[in-house]
């Protein structure tokens, strides 16, 4: 899977939702990323808040990530509110 290799950047507005994923790296990108880790059930496991380019993080018990852009979550009470928009309706 390419991901977001390849991008100049991420837009404000994007999220990248990976499934099944329980890693990410970002060899090769050209810019930071935030990475969310979601279990089964959609529930907040650990957030990287800037993953710089030319890293590497997992989770073993996720079951898939978001990226998005650096910011825009930075806590636990922010990825929530983000996972109602994504997930609801």
């Amino acid at each position: 899977m390419k991901g977001l290799l390849g991008r100049k950047a991420l837009s404000e507005n994007e999220v990248l939702l990976i499934s099944p994923c329980n890693s990410v790296h970002t060899f090769g990108m050209r810019f930071p990323i935030c990475v969310v880790f979601l279990g089964s059930q959609k529930q907040i496991l650990k957030i990287v808040p800037c993953l710089r380019p030319w890293r590497f993080c997992f989770c073993p018990r996720a079951s898939c990530v978001l990226e998005l852009t650096v910011g825009l979550v930075n806590n636990k009470e922010q990825a929530a509110l983000l996972l109602e928009r994504i997930f609801s309706g």
